[in-house]
């Protein structure tokens, strides 16, 4: 393969990959969220929840790799709404229906992550 033909190659793929490691950072977050709603759920039932604050703690991390590599455009749902995740996880007196306060934040971030995706 000639040098020129591997260089037009790597700047196609560059895109792509910059896709496929965005795409991999907001799944982490993703699956961190809902690890976590899934512990808010179990709290609100009643049940044990131990795993709050680690989880708490696992998002913050999942959100700055989403951060990293995403547009402004992704960047200001996922703050919104992590920070909504953060308030109903350490206050559940004040947000005893937590899913009301974090439900319209987590449809914006669904809206903003399809745009980035695209």
């Amino acid at each position: 393969m000639s040098s020129g033909i591997a260089s037009d190659l790597v700047v196609g793929l560059v895109p792509l990959l910059g896709v496929s490691v965005g795409a991999a950072a907001t799944s982490s977050y993703l699956e961190a969220a809902h690890k976590l709603q899934g512990e808010l759920d179990a709290r609100e039932r009643g049940e044990a929840a131990p795993a709050i604050k680690s989880l708490v703690e696992r998002l913050w991390l999942a959100e700055k790799q989403v951060e990293i590599i995403s547009s402004d455009d992704l960047q200001r749902p996922l703050i919104a709404h992590n920070k909504a995740l953060h308030d109903v996880s350490r206050d559940p007196a004040q947000y005893p229906d937590w899913w009301v306060h974090l439900e319209p934040r987590q449809a914006d971030l669904l809206q903003a992550v399809k745009k980035e995706l695209r």
